[in-house]
């Protein structure tokens, strides 16, 4: 049943298009098992390359500008997030 289960979870994020490596990494993320935690706010990750992208949200330094509406991200994610929304919103000319 397990196995069912987790195939069909494969089967949903489209992982059988990936490297064996690639899924077994993105297999972590589901476990509840975080070994890597911030120490200035204390959100723990699965994997160090996702707590190296958290640290620069705590620099006050933001590398990521909109090219519409000049607001400053420390995270491309975020970035990415805010375009897609003031898209999808109809904030963008």
């Amino acid at each position: 049943m397990l196995k069912y289960v987790l195939d069909q979870r494969l089967a949903l994020h489209h992982l059988d298009t990936f490297t064996p490596f690639a899924v077994n990494k993105h297999k972590l993320t589901h476990l509840k098992t975080k070994p890597f935690p911030c120490k200035l706010c204390h959100k723990a990750f699965t994997l160090k390359p996702a707590l190296d992208a958290h640290m620069t949200t705590h620099t006050k330094q933001g590398k990521h500008k909109c090219e519409l509406c000049g607001k400053v991200y420390t995270a491309g994610a975020s970035l990415k997030r805010h375009r897609f929304v003031s898209i999808f919103a109809g904030n963008v000319e």
